[in-house]
Parts: C-alpha cells; structure tokens; sequence
C-alpha cells in the first residue's frame, strides 16, 4: 500500500482502495482489510441456506456463519462495507439479503448483480427475455 499512496501523493490525488471478498478468512485477516480499504464489497446472497447453497466452502459446508462473522468484524473495525449479492432464479423467490448481513452494512445501497460466468453474463431463466 506504500508504493499507491506515494504514487497518489506524487499526482496530489486521493486514494481509494476497494476490495471485494466472499468474506471466508479468519477474523484476523477481516481486521487487516478493515485497516487497509476504504471500502470492502462482501459477497452475501441471502438467507443461510441459499448463501450455503450457492456458496460452499469446498468441502460443501456452509460459509453462511463465517460470512456473517466476517460482516461483524468489519463493523467492528469501523470499516463501511456493502453486501453484493449474486441473482439467481434462487435467489428471486426470498428476501434478497440476509437480514444479519445487511443490518451490519454500512451502506445504504447494496449491489445486486447477475451470474456471471467467464467474461458472459448469464440471467437466470426467471429473469431472461423470452421472444414471442
């Protein structure tokens, strides 16, 4: 981070530092980032069993319980975050954001963004255009 703020000083402009993140680490990393950007995307997509669901840990356990950990470490730190949540046809049938993730944001606006896979973007099929 030292060389982008001696960077930015050099051109008088004001860094800012984003990252987006899944949320899954260790409490002490979640603290690190909170001390390093000014702004961190966290990756919720709903309640605990869609975001388990679409989100698994690579064993297939669920990452739910750790991203809601990671949403209060970051409260803690001070930090303003944004839950960014992936639309599915899954996703479309409940509430959209978990409400312990979401009450942890700092932001009043939370993206919501398609699928997508490689370089394409992909709609779920209850969203995509159907000709007649």
């Amino acid at each position: 981070m030292t060389t982008l703020e001696e960077i930015a000083s050099a051109h008088d402009v004001e860094p800012f530092r984003y990252v987006a993140t899944n949320g899954i680490m260790a409490e002490e990393k979640a603290a690190w980032l909170a001390r390093h950007f000014d702004l961190i995307g966290l990756s919720c997509d709903g309640p605990a069993d869609i975001q388990n669901s679409q989100r698994p840990r690579w064993n297939g356990k669920g990452t739910s319980h750790i991203v809601e950990r990671t949403a209060h470490v970051l409260r803690e730190e001070g930090v303003e975050f944004q839950v960014r949540t992936t639309i599915t046809a899954q996703v479309c049938t409940v509430r959209l954001t978990s409400p312990t993730i979401s009450a942890n944001s700092s932001r009043r606006r939370n993206p919501f963004e398609p699928v997508y896979i490689g370089a394409g973007l992909v709609l779920p099929p209850a969203l995509a255009l159907t000709s007649r």
